[in-house]
């Protein structure tokens, strides 16, 4: 990646800049020729198509090297062992040559002028971002099963966002309304020079690893523009599944974000904004629990054990005016009062857990 920079210098004095598109893998296989024909169809086609292979055991490989055979512009990154997601991109984008890097979901696919229309918005815009305001939704047999025409807030479509109103128009809202922006990667074209210095978490994260690239990314761009377009086919139910492992990453995500915000000393109002929004991702963490069968008992241990660690102290500080009442409960490590107390915390799943937990 320390040749970024002058490989940016030649090609961005072309008339067509080199976007490259990572496409990260693991037991792809059923879905995955779709995807990728999509891609090789582009109208924008100085693409540069890097395939990572996430240490695959289905025939995921097989088609990469298929569809390399076919087309001088596809390379493969070829993992092993299966590293998870984060690590996948990772490599991809150290991989990358491109002015332009754009990330694809395997199970997904592309209209034809998808890359053009990102494309041509980020250059007229001179922007270092762009990002689709809709997507179209489908499921695994590809039937189309509805259009998400404003994802974002209406108020930004076909806007341009500068570095100074970043985080009172994009990250503040974020995390205080849950999903004015997208927080995958998928809807976004990224400037490549923003990955300079780029490194992911040092734990797999098999959950929320979109949201904390984005978070880097779009702290970093000089401005995001928001293009009032759909070109994106997201495939829902393609890989998900309830796993109790990745209950886990609900708070290695929450720890792994108040870290970005130390280290690179974000405002202030960020803290607590993020604070207020993980604390509600407890609903999340519960619902996920109860889904993948987990006891009052296991649930309560393990919230336990969280509501324990320094972190979780800062967010009581910064959400509640008693702070005296919730250090101490804190201390005392009584998790039903602790519960009862935090106001915040009022999803219905969590409300549903606590009704479980305070009457069993």
């Amino acid at each position: 990646m320390s040749s970024r920079n002058s490989q940016l210098q030649s090609s961005q004095q072309t008339a067509t800049p080199l976007v490259s598109v990572i496409v990260p893998c693991y037991n792809a296989a059923r879905f995955l020729r779709k995807c990728l024909k999509s891609i090789a169809k582009q109208t924008h086609q100085n693409l540069e198509i890097l395939l990572v292979n996430d240490g695959s055991t289905d025939d995921t490989l097989s088609i990469f090297q298929e569809f390399a055979a076919q087309d001088d512009r596809v390379r493969i990154v070829n993992m092993p062992q299966n590293r998870g997601v984060q690590w996948a991109r990772f490599e991809g984008i150290k991989a990358a040559k491109g002015d332009w890097i754009m990330i694809v979901d395997g199970d997904d696919y592309m209209e034809s002028d998808y890359v053009q229309s990102l494309l041509k918005s980020v250059l007229d815009a001179d922007a270092d971002i762009a990002s689709i305001t809709g997507n179209y939704a489908i499921n695994k047999r590809l039937q189309f099963l509805r259009s998400k025409r404003y994802k974002v807030r209406k108020d930004l479509v076909g806007r341009v966002i500068s570095h100074e109103e970043f985080y009172e128009h994009l990250l503040f809202p974020f995390f205080k309304e849950r999903r004015p922006i997208y927080a995958v990667t998928w809807a976004y074209l990224y400037k490549a020079a923003l990955f300079d210095g780029y490194n992911p978490p040092e734990k797999t994260l098999r959950r929320n690893q979109d949201i904390l690239l984005n978070f880097e990314m779009l702290s970093k761009a000089k401005s995001i523009v928001f293009v009032d377009y759909i070109g994106y086919n997201y495939r829902y139910g393609g890989f998900v599944k309830v796993n109790p492992k990745y209950m886990e990453d609900w708070w290695d995500y929450y720890y792994e974000m108040m870290r970005i915000i130390k280290e690179k000393q974000l405002p202030p109002k960020l803290t607590y904004t993020v604070a207020s929004a993980h604390a509600h991702y407890i609903h999340n963490w519960t619902q996920f629990s109860i889904a993948a069968g987990q006891s009052d008992e296991e649930i309560a241990q393990q919230l336990s054990k969280e509501l324990q660690r320094e972190e979780w102290n800062e967010v009581f500080e910064l959400l509640h005016d008693d702070q005296s009442k919730m250090t101490e409960l804190t201390r005392q490590k009584d998790v039903k009062k602790i519960i009862e107390y935090n106001h915040t915390l009022t999803a219905s799943p969590f409300r549903l857990f606590i009704h479980r937990l305070l009457n069993s």
